[in-house]
């Protein structure tokens, strides 16, 4: 066989082969960003919803006040470009939620949209263990 030939097949296939795997190292990458964005924004409504009842159990009058300064803070902390997410705070007396969403990657319009919402109530512990030792329970059921 003619080795000009044999060159030129193993340049052919190199042009085909390495553009098919960077494209697809790529969409890799791009799905795992999206999925670790999801889990944050996920951890952080839990961690800003558990601030507003730490806020609710300490007296405070305004804790969606508290609430919206961690989302905010959260938020900043993006560790991808794209949209900046947003966020929706409630709390009463049954407890607190929190909501994120957002767009990841603008290129993509509607794929890689997504959105978070957490709802943690008020366990109030020290109710909980006044009821138990006036119950005559040294431990909850």
């Amino acid at each position: 066989m003619n080795t000009r030939l044999a060159r030129g097949v193993m340049t052919v296939e190199a042009a085909v082969i390495f553009p098919m795997v960077t494209v697809l190292a790529c969409l890799l990458l791009t799905c795992i960003w999206y999925r670790h964005n999801v889990n944050y924004y996920t951890a952080a409504a839990a961690e800003t919803a558990l601030r507003g009842n730490t806020a609710v159990e300490g007296g405070m009058q305004n804790p969606e006040g508290v609430m919206r300064e961690t989302a905010a803070g959260r938020a900043a902390d993006q560790p991808m470009p794209g949209s900046a997410p947003q966020a929706q705070v409630s709390s009463n007396g049954w407890g607190s939620s929190v909501s994120f969403s957002g767009q990841r990657f603008p290129a993509f319009q509607k794929w890689f949209s997504w959105s978070r919402e957490v709802a943690v109530p008020c366990v109030r512990p020290a109710e909980q263990l006044r009821r138990n030792w006036r119950a005559r329970r040294p431990y909850a059921e």
